[in-house]
């Protein structure tokens, strides 16, 4: 039997430990705004030293309460989660933007990889609803404005603005390398240059079953070879669908294309505008297509972006689609007038170095050509079977519609380009209503306000905003 003393000593004991665990485990949530850590509740990030915090911690989860500026502070690698193998580090839990954005990012790392904002991203990891404002990030390969390196992992409603420079493959405005992720709702409007391949507004490389949708890109965007405004190389199985690019792709080398440097994945319902300029094998949608392992396809897409080739060669006027082996082409067109070029693409037989090449003029039902008239007339459209608003004959998820108020080839529904139309079917209507409603006398800082409905700017959602919003009731509900 213990002594009393002995008793008391080792309650004393007992309790400094339970004392000191409850402090420690206080100490990690006292360095965030609040929050402890779980899904339900994650940490709150407020400032910069939070921010560079999340660091000792991956798998936890994150949510931002403001915007944060990072100006007067150059990394000399990532700010969050550095590469250090695929399979042990990187980000596993969630970082929510919450809306905000991390802005005036500078990273000088030009001798390293795997470098973005987060280094790394992999199974289990998300980022969602951030943006990366004026970003200025440099490194050698897999370098991008948001992560270098993905290895699965999800992100949703992200966006980056600035400049992202590479020094060897696999530059991206948002990622620079991508094995098995998840892209949806994001975009890129930084300046991608690289000296090297496999240069992307958005994605440098996309393979191994990731997947890209209603995403863009509108950044000017260089490099060498496999050149492309969305993605440099979408290696096997990668998808992308219903995206976009719209700006200037420039590459001194060979598989230049408006959308898709190289495809051996699949592409459907996306288009390019801008310019394209290439020394070999330039398309105003994909530069080259080509696969040893699975067949590529590419579905319902049309390019009007200006195409040049600086060689002689009888595969640099592609237009539309380069085309390398065989695979899967069907209702895709291309302005005939906007591209300069009357070739659809040019397939690729025979074997180094007698490759035979044969230029492709049209191809109804694959690829065609057609006027610029004729690309601004829907019809040209749902006769090949484009899923429109206001028709149920090709599908009822609207993907495309007309532009509002003027001539233009098709946008995506992604692009709303009604003042009022904010969300549900294309179109000013109920949906948008409701959201309009759920938001009424609500000023800015106020819980639950929306600046999305703030038609006037005056940062209160009242009687001139209805206004406004009602001039244009059921406009584009035709």
């Amino acid at each position: 039997m213990m002594k009393g003393s002995e008793v008391m000593k080792k309650t004393t004991v007992m309790f400094s430990i339970s004392i000191l665990m409850v402090w420690c485990l206080c100490g990690v949530a006292a360095g965030f705004s609040g929050g402890d850590g779980s899904k339900g509740n994650p940490y709150q990030i407020t400032n910069k030293t939070q921010l560079e915090q999340v660091n000792n911690d991956l798998s936890a989860h994150y949510i931002l309460l403001n915007s944060i500026d990072l100006s007067g502070t150059t990394y000399t690698q990532p700010v969050l989660a550095p590469f250090v193998s695929a399979s042990t580090s990187g980000l596993t839990g969630t970082f929510d933007g919450d809306g905000y954005a991390i802005m005036n990012v500078t990273i000088q790392a030009s001798g390293s990889n795997y470098i973005g904002l987060f280094g790394h991203v992999r199974a289990g990891g998300e980022i969602k609803n951030l943006g990366v404002e004026n970003c200025n990030i440099r490194g050698n390969m897999e370098v991008g404005g948001l992560v270098g390196h993905v290895s699965a992992g999800i992100f949703t409603n992200c966006y980056t603005t600035g400049q992202v420079n590479g020094g060897s493959t696999k530059i991206g405005g948002l990622a620079g390398y991508n094995d098995g992720g998840d892209f949806t709702g994001c975009h890129s409007t930084a300046q991608v240059t690289s000296t090297s391949s496999r240069v992307g507004g958005l994605l440098g490389f996309h393979s191994n079953s990731g997947i890209i949708a209603d995403s863009y890109a509108t950044g000017p965007v260089q490099g060498t070879d496999y050149v492309g405004g969305l993605v440099g190389q979408s290696g096997t199985n990668g998808t992308i669908t219903r995206s976009y690019f719209n700006g200037s792709v420039i590459g001194s080398g060979l598989n230049i294309g408006g959308l898709v440097g190289t495809n051996e994945g699949t592409i459907s319902d996306c288009y390019s505008t801008g310019s394209v300029t290439g020394f070999d094998w330039v398309g105003g949608l994909v530069g080259s297509h080509s696969t040893s392992s699975a067949a590529y396809s590419m579905n319902r897409c049309y390019s009007n972006a200006l195409l040049e080739a600086t060689s002689t060669s009888p595969t640099s006027g592609a237009c539309g689609i380069t085309a390398v082996n065989g695979g899967v082409l069907t209702a895709c067109f291309w302005d005939v007038e906007s591209c300069d070029t009357d070739v659809a693409y040019t397939i690729k037989t025979g074997s180094y170095p007698n490759w035979v090449y044969t230029p492709v003029y049209d191809n109804p039902g694959a690829t065609e050509a057609k006027t610029t008239v004729q690309m601004q007339t829907r019809s040209t459209f749902t006769s090949a079977g484009w899923d429109f608003n206001a028709e149920t004959t090709n599908g009822t998820d609207d993907l495309w519609h007309m532009p509002y108020g003027t001539s233009g080839s098709p946008l995506l529904s992604l692009q709303r380009d009604i003042l009022g139309d904010w969300n549900g079917t294309y179109g000013v209507g109920i949906t948008d209503f409701t959201m309009l409603a759920e938001v009424w006398g609500l000023s800015a800082g106020s819980s639950g306000y929306d600046d999305t409905c703030d038609l006037v700017d005056d940062d209160t959602i009242d009687i001139n905003d209805l206004i406004l919003f009602l001039q244009n009731w059921l406009a584009g509900l035709y």
